[in-house]
């Protein structure tokens, strides 16, 4: 199913209106990359794009964003041609383009004079203004968030890798102070000594084990500890057995030390103490600065907002953000091997993607397959995010785009998601998104132009 094209913010001039619009202005043509408008021009011309295409870009500070990308029958103008006000953007043509172009003054008599189809395009204008009003007061939003969230990622990114490094030297400092205590208490000469601290590398090296093979190991080395009468053995055997060890680990260790097995054990318990809260510590700080990437990834924090991205990072960094929400499905993910860079607002996309998993993820309260599948041609990059939950009602599918509905319970959510999806895909970039549901099959695909590089709300 496909959005209502009703809802569609500034619809194209049907053909009939075009031709309507002839009598009152002149047709040109233009070569690729010639400006027709300017920012800053004063008094600039209603334009109605006949064949071809208009970019409108707009300059903050050093970079260049585009703003719209309009077709055939799309209309380039703003209210700022009835207030006479300057041009806030410049448009140029985006290979050989034709247009009709009526100047400012008969645009502004026709609609002094209540014509219809000029009466159109105006309330068309003020649609479009106050829309614009609202994308800029969510991007000032947007960009606060993401300047606070940038100097929390900094901020918090320094210290934890200080301590991940810290905790690497104390790792190091632990076992070369313990083995200076093994040293200092006389037990064990130089090779005894080499030995008891050649069974750390078992540490480092010990594999995951099936729980139940693991529980029988822990119960094998109580019996031995206690049978040599370690204190605590219950405990020591349940450390040791998480770390790797095993009775055989211990065997030619025991054939050395003999009854002086008991202190070298007691060393290796108490070293191993130290070794896991220093190994804790430096995976929980290289944890933090592993989610702070990903955050940095996912919002593309300090950079551009129109950035080429890799479409499948971008999912994967979505998913990696959302990974405490899909410990209750299987993701499948199926990439297209041959999916090229695309131009996009990336923050805003990976919502997109955010939005619709969440969506995905909710209709399957007990569990289900999240499928991601991607393919391409030479014009549009395609992503379909399926799931195999509780389907859409067909007696609501008309109004899931439709701003503050919702199905969720109240205080669950706003109704805005996949309003802000419709927005962004359709309306932000140029592309379509359509879904199909049924119980057990629903799929939401989204197609994006490569070349319209992020087009949005026209001007």
């Amino acid at each position: 199913m496909r959005p209502n094209e009703n809802s569609r913010l500034f619809p194209r001039l049907s053909n009939e209106s075009v031709e309507t619009w002839h009598k009152y202005g002149e047709i040109i043509a233009v070569e690729d990359g010639t400006r027709v408008l300017e920012e800053g021009q004063s008094r600039y011309p209603f334009l109605i794009v006949l064949s071809g295409s208009i970019q409108v870009v707009k300059k903050l500070g050093k970079q260049e964003i585009v703003l719209a990308v309009h077709q055939e029958n799309d209309f380039v103008g703003e209210v700022t041609i009835l207030a006479g006000s300057p041009c806030p953007a410049t448009a140029f043509a985006r290979g050989s383009t034709k247009l009709l172009m009526v100047p400012n003054e008969v645009f502004r008599q026709l609609v002094a004079s209540g014509d219809k189809e000029a009466s159109e395009v105006v309330k068309a204008f003020a649609i479009r203004s106050a829309e614009i009003g609202a994308i800029g007061r969510h991007q000032d939003k947007l960009a606060s968030i993401g300047r606070i969230a940038a100097g929390l990622a900094h901020e918090l990114n320094n210290p934890a890798a200080a301590i991940s490094r810290q905790a690497a030297t104390l790792r190091d400092e632990i076992i070369r102070n313990q083995r200076l205590i093994l040293a200092a208490g006389g037990h064990f000469d130089l090779a005894q000594q080499n030995l008891i601290a050649s069974l750390l590398d078992l540490r480092y090296n010990a594999q995951s084990q099936d729980p139940c093979l693991a529980q029988d190991n822990a119960d094998a080395l109580e019996d031995w500890l206690s049978a040599l009468g370690v204190q605590g053995s219950s405990l020591f055997a349940a450390n040791l057995s998480d770390a790797g060890y095993s009775v055989q680990s211990f065997r030619p260790l025991q054939l050395q030390l003999g009854e002086q097995i008991k202190p070298a054990l007691e060393w290796i318990g108490n070293t191993l103490i130290l070794l896991s809260a220093s190994l804790a510590i430096e995976s929980g700080s290289r944890r933090i600065s592993e989610i702070l990437s990903r955050m940095q990834h996912y919002s593309h924090l300090d950079q551009a907002p129109i950035l080429e991205i890799d479409l499948h990072k971008e999912i994967d960094a979505t998913l990696s953000v959302l990974k405490n929400r899909l410990d209750r499905v299987e993701v499948e993910r199926r990439y297209c091997p041959d999916m090229r860079p695309l131009c996009l607002f990336a923050t805003e996309m990976n919502q997109v993607w955010t939005n619709l998993i969440e969506n995905a993820v909710d209709a399957m309260p007990n569990g289900g397959v999240l499928r991601i599948s991607t393919s391409c041609d030479d014009t549009f990059a395609n992503v379909e995010i399926a799931d195999t939950g509780t389907g859409i009602k067909p007696e609501i599918q008309d109004c899931i785009f439709d701003p503050f509905f919702t199905t969720k319970d109240v205080g669950e959510g706003f109704g805005l998601g996949l309003d802000y999806v419709y927005r962004t895909v359709v309306r932000r970039h140029a592309g379509d998104i359509q879904f199909v549901s049924k119980p057990g099959d629903t799929r939401f695909r989204v197609q994006l132009p490569f070349a319209m590089n992020a087009a949005t709300v026209p001007l």
